[in-house]
């Protein structure tokens, strides 16, 4: 028989080998059946300790660089794109810092507890955890804009959706705006507040959604303006493209579409900081059979839609869909 192929880095006892790499400069490499990367000279616990807490936040992690540099990774619902980052440092104090960019979670750890750091310490991890939250908004930002051109190269050059669309057939709405890509799956542009495209999302007949790789998708919407013209009536809010449609085509008032129920709070301010008087109706959607990783029950718009969604604490009316049923109920205001 043939000499059986290892994995980089060890052998088949689970012993860990160095290679020429890790002698010269202590690159992290792949401890077998853990998913995350050791260096011989560094207990396992640590980079435990890291691939724990990234987990924990939803990050998708194959192998932990803890090598103090920004590294992008996937999130748990979309885990081959790069919206998760993180900061992880080996030398006194072991720290690590991410942030989950489709949650906007964000958080630290530390292997030291502060009262058991000196001085020096306290400083290091402080200014550490300030230059990576530095580095990584810089890198966001600028693959938002490069991402931002590439959206608006796209729209400017694709043709009309029509009525036709196999995805608009299905959901019985018509085409508001809506521009066809050279695949053939609908454009839905994401625009910022001063009205320009900040990302495109992607749909196709079947309904399968994507958003344009690098795009900012927070505090993006699509508007849908009122039958009449009006900017003083209600304004819908609704998640997505197909159900402010809808809600556009049964009562002519004006939609926002917030594209995630993680978004909504965002646009609310955004709207709620132009109209300050203007009732805005929360059209939640009935996510009643959703679940948290752990198991829990949880229905993301109704939470989103329950929270006060404007710094003054003025809450908004939402209307739920009622269970299996095509039409809202509307409750009392929320809190």
């Amino acid at each position: 028989m043939g000499q059986k192929k290892t994995p980089t880095g060890l052998n088949w006892e689970g012993q860990q080998e160095k290679t020429k790499a890790d002698r010269e400069d202590n690159t992290l490499i792949p401890h077998a059946g853990q998913g995350i990367c050791r260096r011989v000279s560094m207990s396992s616990d640590t980079l435990q300790h890291f691939a724990d807490r990234l987990r924990e936040a939803g990050l998708a992690i194959d192998c932990i660089e803890a090598n103090g540099l920004l590294h992008r990774c996937g999130v748990v619902d979309k885990p081959n794109g790069k919206d998760g980052a993180y900061k992880a440092f080996l030398d006194a104090p072991a720290s690590l810092w991410w942030k989950n960019w489709r949650t906007g979670d964000e958080g630290t750890w530390c292997g030291v507890s502060g009262k058991d750091m000196t001085a020096a310490e306290r400083e290091a991890l402080k200014a550490r955890i300030a230059e990576a939250k530095e580095a990584a908004a810089r890198e966001q930002a600028e693959r938002h804009a490069k991402a931002a051109e590439r959206a608006r190269t796209i729209w400017e050059a694709a043709p009309a959706a029509s009525d036709a669309h196999p995805y608009l057939r299905r959901k019985e709405v018509p085409v508001l705006g809506l521009r066809l890509a050279q695949d053939g799956r609908l454009l839905v542009p994401v625009l910022d507040a001063a009205g320009k495209a900040q990302s495109l999302q992607f749909i196709a007949g079947d309904g399968y959604k994507r958003f344009l790789s690098g795009g900012k998708t927070a505090g993006g919407f699509l508007p849908l303006p009122a039958r009449d013209g009006s900017k003083d009536g209600p304004l819908l809010i609704a998640e997505g493209y197909a159900t402010a449609a809808s809600l556009f085509v049964a009562t002519g008032h004006a939609c926002l579409v917030v594209f995630n129920a993680g978004n909504l709070e965002a646009v609310v301010k955004l709207a709620r900081k132009e109209y300050p008087d203007r009732e805005i109706i929360l059209c939640a959607d009935n996510d009643c059979e959703t679940h948290k990783p752990d198991g829990t029950a949880w229905n993301p718009w109704e939470e989103a839609a329950k929270r006060p969604p404007h710094p003054s604490g003025r809450g908004s009316p939402y209307a739920l869909p009622l269970t299996g049923q095509g039409r809202f109920q509307r409750p009392a205001h929320a809190p």
